[in-house]
């Protein structure tokens, strides 16, 4: 069975040396799983045979031939340890018995690098996984299963203890792990001259040895640590020491969007939001920024439920043509993608705000425009398949959605100002479009 079909989530380890292999299998697991969350380093056969990974903390590991000659010889003590999932070789053969029999279990699959391409990819890490759950199965009928074996599916991953301080990060104290990101662990910290709470990503670039690594890391910093908007994530301070590079930004104690949007909101909240990230697409779009990955987790709240658009990982300049493509399809969410995003062509602040459709429509009616089995099919509909009908108690708003939503760039609003105009001519503060109109309350 598909790996998406039986699990709500996945968390991916990728370990290579090289930058463009770990960035092909990134965007290869982003495309087939889009909620896919992916950690990746550079590594040689030292790092490899380090502690430094919490691998109970992951589904799958993709891991790279650590030796110059493609062997796996360097990646045994890796796969001999009791914390391992379920994990995927790529090296110059495309099987190695003796180092499969070497593993504390058989789920292992084998890929030479020179067929490492989507389908080959995904085929691989769903053999592996399930080979493990077979494996755990077998172990559970034996009655000697070692629950610290088995890989934690549920999205609650245990946190190991860490504090910045340790870390050689002068002037921040932790509060606690939050989270990860694709290349880096997430703290909440607090500044030690003034106490402010904050987060600080932290990338080890002791595993890093590659300067692609550290400018896609540092790629959110430099892209948004000039904007001074309530709208936008607040960057307070980069830093190097002798084992790290972290970046300072904001903390966002209201969560994110995705955590509010348990059911659909009340017609007015959605009206309400849209305008709100209309004006923060709006400060981005201004100085030349296309997000290019908008959805429900990058839409954050404070304290007061003001919110701010966060993680600018895939975005762009929009003067720049240096766009993150794989086959045609281009790095982002598909749920949220426009047509021409999904078609591998250039995109512009209009992109965006289709993606903004997209979420306006999902905080009216608690569901996607578009669902699917496989990201080929979703996509399809994004480019092809009309917008859906919104519920008949607030059809007043389907005009809105569908040009927000419109296939053609040229047919939508053509920027942020457009969009608010719109509203505030027909509508005000938006609250006089849904006067009558029932939903849910979120």
């Amino acid at each position: 069975m598909p790996f998406d079909r039986w699990c709500s989530s996945m968390r991916v380890l990728v370990l290579d040396r090289d930058v463009d292999f770990r960035l092909m299998v990134s965007q290869i697991l982003a495309i087939e799983w889009p909620d896919v969350e992916v950690e990746e380093y550079a590594v040689d056969e030292a790092a490899l045979q380090s502690r430094s990974f919490k691998l109970a903390e992951f589904d799958i590991v993709i891991v790279g031939c650590p030796a110059e000659d493609g062997s796996f010889d360097g990646a045994r003590p890796f796969v001999q340890r009791r914390d391992v999932p379920a994990t995927v070789l790529v090296g110059a053969d495309a099987v190695n018995d003796e180092l499969a029999g070497s593993a504390r279990h058989a789920a292992i699959s084998f890929l030479p690098r020179t067929a490492v391409n989507r389908r080959c990819l995904v085929a691989a890490v769903n053999d592996s996984q399930t080979r493990r759950r077979e494996w755990e199965q077998r172990r559970n009928r034996t009655g000697s299963f070692d629950p610290q074996l088995k890989v934690t599916r549920s999205g609650n991953y245990t946190r190991y203890a860490a504090s910045v301080n340790d870390l050689g990060i002068r002037g921040y104290r932790t509060v606690n792990e939050i989270g990860e990101g694709g290349m880096s662990r997430v703290f909440l910290a607090r500044r030690e001259k003034d106490g402010l709470e904050l987060v600080l990503k932290v990338l080890d670039h002791g595993l890093t040895k590659e300067d692609g690594v550290l400018q896609r890391f540092m790629h959110e910093y430099q892209i948004v640590s000039d904007i001074v908007s309530p709208h936008v994530v607040k960057i307070y301070d980069q830093g190097f020491t002798d084992e790290h590079v972290f970046i300072a930004m904001e903390y966002f104690p209201g969560g994110d969007l995705k955590r509010a949007m348990r059911e659909a909101f009340a017609p007015k909240r959605a009206m309400t939001l849209l305008l709100e990230i209309a004006l923060a697409l709006d400060v981005i779009h201004g100085v030349g920024i296309v997000h290019r990955d908008l959805k429900p987790h990058n839409v954050m709240f404070r304290a007061d439920r003001t919110l701010a658009l966060v993680d600018f990982g895939v975005s762009k300049l929009a003067a720049s043509d240096n766009m993150i493509t794989l086959d045609g399809e281009v790095l982002g969410t598909p749920f949220y993608m426009s047509p021409e995003q999904a078609q591998g062509k250039a995109v512009d602040r209009r992109a965006d705000l289709y993606s903004l459709g997209v979420l306006f429509f999902e905080m009216l009616t608690g569901r996607k425009p578009f669902v699917a089995s496989s990201v080929t099919q979703l996509l399809h509909k994004h480019i092809h398949e009309p917008v859906p009908a919104l519920p008949e108690s607030i059809t007043v708003l389907q005009r809105l959605v569908n040009k927000l939503m419109a296939k053609r760039p040229e047919d939508r609003f053509q920027n942020s100002g457009e969009l608010i105009a719109y509203v505030s001519d027909r509508w005000g503060n938006g609250s006089a479009a849904v006067t009558g109109a029932t939903s849910r309350s979120a």
